[in-house]
């Protein structure tokens, strides 16, 4: 009998432990910041690249003329790194039918605009630099990509663009960099402090109907 007493104190003791590293664990996600920068080559082709820091984990994701690959690194040792490959799968066909679902009226759009400008506050670049030089099959497209540019210049004036519009050829020669850095407890402070405000929970958990036709 004892030894089956003392068998469940250890499982017991065990069990706390197991539970007080996931909530470390857990509190160490919250309270680390994530660090972020994405870079991206303009030229004959595009190539993008996102980098995710947080502590000694890396995610990487690189991509190539539209080719992506992931590499994952911990304490600066690779343990992925392969290329993503598409998996094509069949959806099954679903009956056709009309939905029950109560548009969402003014309020809940000014409530997902309010969060979206908090959202943007917290994980907003703290760089942003861009340089090189663009021209579009069509000078009308080169004039609106320069005023959303100059947009762009306006609502961050601490980003560095040199963006040189070409009216009379079509060439692409820029190179852009983007870093700052989220703390994830302070995005999930104001996730739900949305998800518990009326208008938002009335779109969220409303009940969807569907009929056949």
């Amino acid at each position: 009998m004892m030894v089956i007493i003392g068998i469940l104190v250890m499982l017991f003791k065990f069990f706390l432990v197991l539970l007080a590293a996931i909530f470390v664990m857990l509190l160490l996600i919250l309270l680390i910041p994530f660090e972020y920068s994405i870079s991206a080559l303009l030229k004959e082709k595009a190539n993008f690249y996102l980098q995710v820091q947080w502590a000694l984990f890396r995610f990487e994701i690189l991509l190539e003329d539209l080719k992506p690959s992931i590499k994952i690194s911990v304490f600066q040792r690779m343990i992925v790194n392969r290329p993503v490959e598409k998996k094509i799968r069949k959806k099954p066909l679903k009956k056709a039918g009309k939905s029950k679902f109560k548009m969402p009226g003014t309020s809940f759009f000014k409530e997902i605009l309010s969060f979206l400008k908090e959202v943007f506050n917290i994980s907003k670049p703290k760089e942003i630099t861009a340089f090189g030089s663009f021209g579009l099959d069509d000078p009308s497209n080169t004039a609106v990509v320069s005023f959303i540019i100059m947009l762009v210049s306006e609502f961050a004036p601490w980003a560095q663009i040199g963006l040189n519009p070409i009216f009379d050829s079509e060439m692409t020669d820029v190179q852009i960099n983007i870093s700052g850095r989220i703390v994830l407890i302070v995005l999930v402070c104001i996730i739900l402090k949305y998800i518990f405000k009326k208008e938002i929970r009335k779109v969220l958990f409303q009940k969807r109907t569907n009929t056949e036709t």
